[in-house]
């Protein structure tokens, strides 16, 4: 009894079945399928089907994981409509196929329908074939692996490391070839997957990966997935772009209803092979990104001097908090004068800020102002200003023994920030 209990207790053995890989033996004549599977049953599972239509249902079904196909051609509804098949689906395209002849003539036509390898009827040397199995088997998985590692996955694109590497390679693969980067990107994407799901999220960008793909198996190039809602593609130059982002449009606007999906693209054209491929990429996401308040148009075109003010805006930002905290901000004095009666009498000044910068020199207001205005450090400035025209007001007072009023513009970002008032009582009760 105590052995029983012992024997019962232990976990069963998992099926050679589970370890073993599997094919699918497709072939219409018994006797070829009969010989194969004696061939090959003690290193695989065998899976027979007698015609194409059969082996299409079982490869398509899923129910069972196929690891290769040996593939009769001459036969009811043959094999090279099982190839064809397997060239439009990607899942098929997964599976390597090995194609069984005694035709010499059948290869070269087999080859351009997609067939990995080929073993001679009559069969004859068992160890040939089962070596000719496991190493595509081999192939097959060390491609998966390195597809899961180079694509994204859920669109199947590129990532950003491998489109660079293969961008670098399309170059030297055609060097005369003038080519164009675009970047094309969803507009408010996190809003549309808070409003409809990520499931419609991932729908609309399967569908702009279909247009896109489509887009490059009829021109040279290569598509990827930089980050978010943002593709890339790398192609051959175009002129215009205008029917391409019309046929987005059309794909997106059928979703949903027609509810408000935007695109903004960027384009970066006749691009340098010399020029670092993140740097393009770079510029050109920026370009698009130039559309991001701007509903009126969806294409936007790189060129220098645009991108020569974008590096400027950004070093101004950068240069913010230094020159704060040096003081290259100035107040300048407008004044303002009573013109009623015999004489005319200074009444109050209006304060005006200059930066002058030691890097930049004398930086405009029109220029600095909305830039600080949409990147959130314009209330840091007002501030510095209020301070500034207590302070002004507090030593003339002190030293001259008058009062003078200052007034002083705020942002109409400032308006809005709850501290407003807490800082003005704190710089006139200082």
């Amino acid at each position: 009894m105590e052995n029983q209990k012992i024997q019962s207790n232990k976990q069963p053995h998992k099926s050679l079945f589970e370890f073993k890989k599997t094919i699918l033996v497709v072939d219409d004549e018994e006797i070829n399928r009969s010989i194969l599977s004696m061939m090959l049953e003690q290193d695989f599972n065998i899976i027979e089907s007698c015609d194409g239509k059969e082996a299409l249902d079982i490869l398509l079904s899923g129910e069972k994981r196929i690891d290769l196909v040996l593939l009769d051609v001459f036969m009811p509804n043959d094999g090279r409509e099982v190839l064809k098949e397997r060239q439009k689906n990607s899942k098929l395209r997964s599976i390597p196929v090995i194609v069984c002849t005694s035709d010499k003539n059948i290869e070269a036509e087999c080859f351009k329908l997609g067939a990995n390898d080929f073993v001679k009827k009559p069969y004859e040397n068992p160890e040939i074939i089962i070596a000719r199995i496991n190493r595509m088997i081999e192939l097959y998985e060390d491609r998966s692996i390195l597809r899961e590692v180079e694509r994204e996955k859920l669109t199947n694109l590129y990532n950003n490391e491998f489109f660079v590497k293969y961008a670098k390679e399309f170059d030297s693969l055609y060097p005369k070839m003038a080519k164009d980067m675009i970047s094309i990107s969803i507009n408010r994407f996190r809003l549309i997957n808070e409003l409809y799901g990520r499931s419609f999220g991932d729908d609309v960008l399967l569908t702009i990966t279909s247009h896109l793909n489509r887009f490059i198996n009829e021109n040279y190039g290569l598509v990827g997935k930089n980050a978010g809602s943002t593709f890339i593609m790398y192609c051959d130059h175009h002129d215009n772009y205008n029917d391409f982002a019309e046929e987005l449009n059309d794909a997106l606007q059928h979703m949903k209803n027609g509810i408000g999906i935007s695109l903004r693209i960027g384009v970066y054209p006749n691009v340098s092979p010399q020029l670092d491929k993140e740097i393009v990429i770079g510029r050109t996401k920026s370009t698009a990104d130039t559309l991001i308040k701007d509903f009126t148009k969806e294409i936007a075109i790189y060129n220098e001097d645009a991108q020569a003010l974008r590096l400027h805006m950004e070093e101004l930002e950068n240069a913010f908090p230094q020159a704060l905290e040096e003081e290259q901000f100035k107040l300048y004095l407008q004044p303002k004068y009573n013109i009623q009666g015999d004489k005319i009498k200074f009444t109050s000044a209006e304060v005006l800020v200059r930066w002058i910068s030691p890097k930049f020199g004398f930086v405009s207001p029109g220029d600095f102002i909305p830039l600080f205005e949409e990147h959130g450090l314009i209330a840091k400035l007002d501030s510095y200003i209020l301070k500034k025209a207590a302070e002004l007001i507090a030593q003339w007072k002190k030293k001259y023994g008058i009062f003078i009023n200052l007034s002083i513009n705020l942002s109409r970002v400032d308006i809005y920030r709850p501290g407003l008032l807490d800082d003005i009582i704190e710089f006139v009760d200082s």
